[in-house]
């Protein structure tokens, strides 16, 4: 381990100062029996450094209102929730490369009637365009027929969305999986994102403003080995992930996987079957810079204390295989199709609440 700083002298009440902070703790590979060659592996690593590049001091007054020296950390890398998301976008993207081109044949037999009557309703829509119900359409009142229609339309998009995407998606998938080869031996998966973050401060002796803005990247590597080729296909094909068909059959649970990510965290029970990782590691990589503003107020001497310092942060953590996702809160991704999605179930609701009421929505 490598721990050092460096302190630089300002007049007082300010005194010392950290202007740089080292922190490096990590190992190496062994080295093969009777051999010089190394055998390697992935190993424990934790790396911190952090340089203040200016401070400018007028004497605020209070030694808690100086601007953050070095030997703060600019950016949490261990509990920061930018980093679990960042860790769970990772596996997702790992487990993906592992199980890639993968169908969900579990979830299409389960939900077999429904498919069945999907197409069998599609087919009896399609002749009844053909047949009279056409002109005794035409023979409707338009508002009558314009809310028919609206009504219609909703459930058309429902039923594409839920139905025929998934089914056709589906047995594309189920095609690929079958022609394509096992995935490589070494892996790696990352996932990055900008971080900024203000922070407002306050006390009866000074105003404060830290602004902390920067990249952070979680990175998920190891090795991937097949040991049971008939599990792992039967896996990649969607038939032994009963956890996960039995989430994605419960109505409205694709309204929970949009605001949290427990699909993924009931999907990873099995989505390593007939696979073996190991050397698995997950790498936490920051490089940030933190800008401290300080303002004396009185009744203490006016002045003001500013500091900029920035900081490159790696760690490292092993795991014996590819590390479960952890409970994730998040605010879905406003799109137009997800716009559409939830207008035509607001439409579909709101016709059903008019028939249990005993409305009359088409007079």
């Amino acid at each position: 381990m490598a721990v050092y700083t460096k302190t630089l002298t300002y007049p007082p009440p300010v005194y010392d100062r950290v202007v740089v902070s080292h922190l490096l703790d990590s190992v190496s590979s062994p080295r093969k029996a009777g051999s010089r060659q190394l055998n390697l592996r992935a190993n424990a690593h934790n790396f911190r450094h952090t340089v203040q590049s200016s401070f400018e001091d007028a004497y605020v007054g209070i030694v808690s209102g100086y601007a953050e020296p070095a030997s703060i950390a600019c950016f949490e890398i261990n509990s920061d929730p930018l980093c679990t998301e960042l860790d769970n976008k990772a596996i997702a993207r790992f487990t993906g490369k592992v199980r890639k081109h993968h169908a969900s044949l579990g979830v299409t037999l389960g939900s077999i009637k429904q498919s069945r009557d999907m197409l069998t309703d599609r087919t009896q829509k399609l002749a009844s365009f053909l047949s009279e119900r056409v002109k005794a359409a035409e023979r409707l009142p338009a508002k009558v027929r314009r809310r028919k229609m609206v009504e219609g339309r909703a459930g058309d998009i429902l039923e594409w969305e839920f139905g025929w995407v998934p089914l056709v998606e589906d047995i594309k998938a189920g095609l690929d999986t079958l022609s394509r080869d096992l995935p490589p031996g070494w892996m790696s998966a990352r996932a990055t994102a900008r971080y900024y973050n203000v922070v407002k401060r306050a006390t009866a002796g000074y105003t404060g403003t830290i602004t902390t803005e920067g990249t952070v990247m979680s990175c998920l590597s190891g090795r991937v080995q097949v040991t049971n080729p008939n599990l792992f296909l039967a896996n990649r094909l969607g038939l032994l992930n009963l956890p996960g068909v039995a989430w994605d059959l419960i109505p409205w649970s694709f309204v929970v996987n949009m605001f949290t990510n427990a699909a993924q965290m009931i999907n990873s029970v099995t989505d390593f079957i007939g696979v073996a990782c190991d050397n698995m590691s997950m790498t936490r990589t920051s490089f940030v810079e933190r800008k401290a503003e300080y303002y004396g107020t009185a009744p203490v001497r006016p002045g003001m204390s500013k500091s900029d310092c920035w900081e490159k942060r790696k760690r490292r953590v092993t795991s014996s295989g590819v590390p479960a996702p952890k409970f994730e809160l998040r605010v879905p991704e406003l799109n137009l199709e997800l716009a559409v999605i939830a207008s035509s179930l607001i439409l579909q609701r709101t016709s059903r609440l008019n028939v249990l009421f005993g409305a009359k929505p088409y007079s």
